[in-house]
């Protein structure tokens, strides 16, 4: 299974990756992961930056072959994670399993000095006007939305628990259900929410 992490600029997709991926290597899990902004990094031996000097639509071509590229060299019935930049869409496939990671400060914006510029607008306006058309784009995406705290240095059970990686004596959660994500087929719906 491919698992996608999707979120805004700074919302801590890397970090994440580098957490569950140093937890699955603590415990002699096997996944493999990938990062797609280090894997086109890696092949162009460019930073994101210097790719983003000759446009975006330069960057986001590498990002669309750099991500097909990783697709088509995945195996059947293995797992996988996958962090993609916060202006990369893609085609959803059943096959995978996509997670909007979010913290309570992306609707407040976040500036960057270190991350290329796509509109030359102050980096706070531009943060927000991404933010605004981005949001729906992930929840229409998403097949899952975890909800992190701020500042997190490692993994909270609520993320174990989230991930599967981890079960509870209790039996409580919260579920938020967005309309626009329930299945026409509530029985998938239903397995989902079983499974979690």
């Amino acid at each position: 299974m491919l698992n996608i992490i999707i979120g805004h600029r700074g919302t801590g997709k890397t970090h994440f990756l580098k957490l569950i991926q140093n937890y699955y290597k603590k415990h002699g899990l096997k996944a493999q992961f990938f990062d797609l902004d280090q894997e086109i990094e890696k092949k162009t031996r460019k930073t994101v930056f210097e790719l983003f000097k000759n446009g975006e639509e330069y960057f986001r071509k590498w990002e669309k072959k750099t991500f097909h590229k990783i697709v088509k060299s995945l195996k059947k019935n293995r797992t996988y994670f996958l962090t993609v930049g916060a202006g990369f869409t893609f085609k959803k496939s059943k096959d995978w399993n996509v997670i909007y990671l979010s913290r309570e400060s992306d609707k407040n914006g976040r500036i960057f000095l270190n991350r290329p510029s796509l509109t030359n607008k102050d980096p706070l306006t531009e943060y927000k006007n991404y933010y605004n058309k981005r949001t729906p784009y992930y929840i229409k995406q998403a097949d899952e939305h975890l909800f992190r705290r701020e500042h997190f240095k490692k993994l909270e059970d609520s993320d174990l628990l989230f991930l599967s990686l981890k079960k509870i004596k209790r039996k409580s959660f919260i579920l938020t259900l967005y309309p626009e994500l329930i299945p026409k087929n509530t029985k998938s719906l239903s397995k989902k929410i079983i499974k979690k």
